[in-house]
Parts: C-alpha cells; sequence; structure tokens
C-alpha cells in the first residue's frame, strides 16, 4: 500500500474505511522510515504488516516481517497464527490449536539484524530523503521522463525511485509509450545503471483474480464471501493501468537511493538520462521506432493526466 517508499493517501483511506465499517490494514513494507503528516508508516492503520527481506529499506538480510497493532485482541489473534493456531502463554506452547494457523516465525538471527537496524534507520531516510531530492532536481526539465512527486506532508523514502515515460514530450505522438519505454529502458541499462519495469499490471488484471483461483475450491470468492458473479476488470483501473503501461524504476544494488550512494551519485544518474534523452535523442527515438516493429506495439489514444504520483 506505501508503495515504492512513499505513503499512501491515509485520510482517505480511512473515510472509506469507516463509511463501510472496516479495518484499515496498512502494508508499510516499502517505506519503512517514512511519514504521513508527521506520522511514521506502520502505524497509520488499524493495523499493520511489513516484510524485513533484504531488498528492504529495513531488513532482516533473510526473510522475516513485523505485526504491529494498538489492539490486544488482534496482537493475541496474531500471535495464534504465527504459532500453528495455539496459544502460547508466555514463551511456552500447549500444542493445542484453537484455529487455523501456520509458522510465521522469523529466524532469532535475522530478528536480531533487524533490531540493530531500526537505530540506524531514521539516518539512512535521512540519506535517501536527500538522494531523491537531488536526483529530481537533477532530472529537472530533461524531457521524456516524469519525476516522482512526494505531496505535501509526505515524507519519501525511495525504496524505489519511480519515474513516468512521457515520448509525448519529445514531440513522438506516432510512437507507441510501449516502445518507448523498452527504449529508454535498454538505453539506459545500457550506459551501466539498473533501470527496469517491475509491475507490468494492476493488481487486479493478475492471473489470481481473472481466474479467481482461491483456495480448496476456490474461497473467498466461492464460499460466500463475494457476491454472485463478481469480477475484475482492468479497464476500470485506468489510471493504475497508465501508470503500469509508463513506469520505469531505480532501486535496489547499483541503482539504489540509499547509502552509501550519495548527491555525487544522483548526479552521475541524471547524467545518464541526459545522455539517453538528450544529447543521444536521435538514437534513442530510432531505437523506439524498433521497438514499435519488433513487438508490434501501436500508438494508444493520448492519455489522461489524472496520474500525478507515483
Amino acid at each position: 500500500m506505501d508503495l515504492n517508499g512513499l505513503p499512501a493517501d491515509y485520510d482517505a483511506l480511512r473515510r472509506i474505511a469507516d463509511r463501510h465499517g472496516l479495518p484499515l490494514i496498512e502494508d508499510a513494507a516499502q517505506a519503512h522510515g517514512a511519514t504521513y503528516r508527521d506520522r511514521p508508516v506502520g502505524a497509520l492503520g488499524t493495523m499493520s504488516g511489513a516484510s524485513l527481506n533484504g531488498s528492504k529499506t529495513l531488513s532482516a538480510l533473510g526473510e522475516g516481517g513485523l505485526f504491529a497493532t494498538r489492539n490486544e485482541e488482534e496482537y493475541r489473534l496474531a500471535r495464534r497464527v504465527l504459532m500453528f493456531g495455539e496459544e502460547l502463554p508466555g514463551q511456552g506452547r500447549d500444542y493445542n490449536a484453537r484455529i487455523m494457523g501456520w509458522n510465521y516465525r522469523i529466524d532469532v538471527l535475522a530478528a536480531a539484524f533487524a533490531r540493530s537496524q531500526l537505530t540506524r534507520l531514521p539516518e539512512m531516510s535521512r540519506i535517501r530523503r536527500a538522494n531523491g531530492a537531488a536526483l529530481t532536481a537533477a532530472l529537472d526539465g530533461i524531457p521524456g521522463i516524469r519525476p516522482p512527486v512526494v505531496p505535501e506532508g509526505l515524507t519519501h523514502v525511495y525504496f524505489f525511485y519511480p519515474q513516468l515515460v512521457e515520448p509525448e514530450g519529445l514531440g513522438l505522438e506516432d510512437v507507441p509509450v510501449e516502445a518507448f519505454r523498452e527504449a529508454v529502458e535498454r538505453a539506459v541499462c545500457a550506459e551501466g545503471l539498473g533501470i527496469m519495469r517491475r509491475q507490468p499490471q494492476p493488481v487486479p488484471a493478475q492471473t489470481l483474480f481473472q481466474e479467481l483461483r482461491g483456495y480448496g475450491r476456490g474461497c473467498p470468492w466461492s464460499c460466500g464471501h463475494a457476491r454472485p458473479g463478481h469480477a475484475y476488470r482492468p479497464e476500470e483501473y485506468p489510471v493504475a493501468e497508465e501508470i503500469c503501461r509508463r513506469r520505469l524504476v531505480l532501486g535496489q544494488s547499483f541503482s539504489s537511493l540509499g547509502p552509501p550512494n550519495d548527491e555525487r551519485t544522483m548526479r552521475r544518474f541524471a547524467d545518464v538520462f541526459h545522455k539517453v534523452l538528450v544529447e543521444e535523442r536521435a538514437s534513442l527515438i530510432a531505437l523506439a521506432r524498433r521497438c514499435a516493429r519488433e513487438a508490434e506495439w501501436v500508438p494508444s489514444p493520448t492519455p489522461s493526466d489524472r496520474f500525478v504520483r507515483c
């Protein structure tokens, strides 16, 4: 929910949840260290969960995660789910499952590492914010890409640095967005800067939701929890679809915005985009046209400009 390092719009989400009497469950995995109106992510919903794998801004190196809630009963239920549905009086087990549960225990060494990283999180987040701001400033005025926007009152920790490609910014109305995106990705990667598409479709377009492949014989869709005939139609999410068509992201490994990279590194990142989109523009356009021919992409209608955050 807190995608790329930027918190979601929790005031709007809370209004929707309250209107329908629903708990607001936060996924804070991509935004450890970010804030929403001076409140830290992970504490913005009724409860929250967050992965701690090696790619995250708060990492346990291996697999693991966090669960947070202010409600004692929710905490007790979470403890049951963690340990096969059993109660955990103190630290002991009674080997009696009360509810369905799984094994969600984190390795103790991974937990210790994550706990130590918490002390470093404020400084790492400060560096990420500074690097993101520096890169956005350095990309200002380069046509063909749109850097991320950080709304007032929010902070961004740039788990990924997402950009939207805009071939129309170069006057390429006849070049399909997909072909231009492919060309930019190839050209930037050829310069040694890792960039990737990531998340090529909105969640409702994924196979699970298109084929309603749940658990058992299709629950929750087949066991009375969904209205009859319910279906997920990707075209009902045009903004998400348009972002997925246009987005490329920097992040992780040597294209990370985290330490030890600094503002000098961000200027070098920006130099790559300047070379690809300005100095070698003719070559990029030729590559985009070749990509279009190879994949038989065709230009789409002029998109809405409703998408402003990524």
